[in-house]
């Protein structure tokens, strides 16, 4: 891959080595209206909710030893902080190894465009502590489902208030950003979303003037309903979530996040994000750091 691709890994205590953000894609030919994300999955099981099919190791795993960067970072890298890792999870992460993390998350509530919950945003330590290490902190926008999405990306006015909300609750507490998971999302919402994400843009950076603005998207676009190109020129960064091409549904076991040689797979996926002619220095790729317990027979 070329190196102007800025890497995004999650670093997380080895505790919960499963956890990462999601995507919008059912890999490999499986039903995508019987897909639940890893992050679906978690915040289900978060919630004391059923988790699906899916299934994972119920031993923990011992925290294994931080490894220090040894050099300046010159590129970003970007790690999610969701709101089920242990409470005093933050103290154990490597801040020399980041330069970005993404709190996880504002839930949205479609009914109003603001929040059912912001997931301890407003008294976490981590913010703080990773100011004092140099890390920036953004916020994580979610929202999840077909229906709920279109009841957001429909409606101008649930919109603007959602983006009056977000900026009181960054300059709250000195957030440095904003970071969107809008995950199954219909294709008559394609040109609204670009829309939607111009506004947070231009309206978020009007208050807060050095405020980044990222999209985390899916590896395949079976939808139709990103528009990589507008929506890299109208954010600031694009993360390409590039994991979940086998996921915990699938009818064969594979790789979480396979390079190359399949159908799908991060290669094939890079290279369909460049193909549009974004900006190559606007594209992080997403690493996964978590794995699958495959039964097979």
């Amino acid at each position: 891959m070329s190196d102007n691709i800025l890497m995004s890994g999650k670093v997380f205590r080895a505790a919960i080595l499963f956890l990462c953000l999601t995507i919008t894609i059912v890999a490999n030919g499986q039903d995508r209206t019987k897909y639940q994300s890893i992050h679906q999955i978690e915040r289900a099981r978060h919630l004391g909710e059923s988790p699906g099919s899916h299934t994972m190791l119920s031993a923990s795993i011992p925290l294994q030893p931080r490894v220090s960067s040894t050099g300046a970072l010159t590129k970003k890298v970007l790690g999610w902080h969701p709101v089920w890792a242990p409470d005093d999870a933050y103290l154990s992460y490597d801040y020399t190894a980041l330069t970005h993390i993404a709190y996880f998350s504002y839930e949205t509530d479609t009914a109003t465009g603001s929040y059912t919950s912001l997931d301890g945003w407003n008294t976490t330590p981590l913010i703080d502590t990773a100011h004092r290490h140099g890390v920036k902190v953004l916020l994580t926008v979610t929202n999840f489902g077909y229906g709920e999405n279109d009841k957001i990306l429909k409606d101008t006015v649930k919109q603007s208030r959602m983006i009056d909300t977000l900026i009181k609750v960054l300059l709250r507490r000195n957030g440095d950003g904003l970071n969107f998971d809008f995950e199954q999302v219909n294709a008559t919402q394609r040109l609204h979303l670009v829309s939607f994400m111009r506004q947070v843009s231009a309206r978020v950076k009007a208050q807060i003037p050095a405020a980044e603005i990222s999209m985390a998207t899916p590896a395949v676009d079976f939808d139709n309903a990103y528009d990589f190109l507008n929506l890299s020129r109208a954010c600031d960064y694009l993360i390409l979530m590039g994991y979940d091409y086998y996921w915990s549904g699938s009818v064969t076991a594979g790789p979480v996040a396979p390079l190359q040689g399949e159908l799908y797979d991060d290669v094939n996926s890079v290279n369909a994000y460049l193909g549009t002619g974004m900006d190559t220095s606007k594209l992080l790729l997403g690493v996964p750091w978590y794995g699958y317990d495959w039964p097979v027979v």
